[in-house]
């Protein structure tokens, strides 16, 4: 009785052991910092940021600003934000983001360090495939 009363005490602290958030997911989406993408043709350079949440929220704004500055701002709350739900299947991620001056389709994979993404602009048509590298950061909201 002692020895099966045991078994079971050590069974459901491995599964609770489990359940913690991580910072990365299993492919290696991370939350605890931005991506960013750049494109080299444009001028001024604008940088592209990307926000992912385990929950599977998603946001996305363009700035002029570096990580660190755009991090203490950038959240889902942000009204000029973009905001969308992502998915991922093995090393391929989708999402769509919708907002207030935006609309947007991403399609691409995901790596360790960066995304390869491919954005289409509902609203202009523009096509880019960009590389979006993860930059670390403290999100103060």
């Amino acid at each position: 009785m002692k020895r099966s009363l045991i078994t079971v005490v050590l069974f459901i602290a491995t599964l609770t052991s489990c359940s913690t958030v991580p910072t990365t997911s299993v492919v290696g989406v991370r939350y605890d910092g931005l991506y960013c993408g750049y494109n080299p043709a444009e001028s001024p350079l604008t940088t592209y940021y990307l926000r992912f949440y385990p929950d599977g929220a998603v946001v996305a704004v363009s700035s002029t600003g570096r990580p660190p500055d755009v991090a203490r701002w950038l959240s889902r709350e942000d009204p000029q934000a973009c905001r969308g739900q992502y998915h991922i299947t093995d090393r391929a991620i989708r999402f769509t983001t919708r907002g207030l001056l935006c609309a947007e389709d991403y399609s691409g994979t995901v790596s360790p360090s960066e995304l390869m993404l491919r954005s289409h602009s509902r609203q202009n048509g523009y096509e880019v495939t960009l590389p979006y590298k993860f930059v670390p950061t403290a999100f103060l909201r």
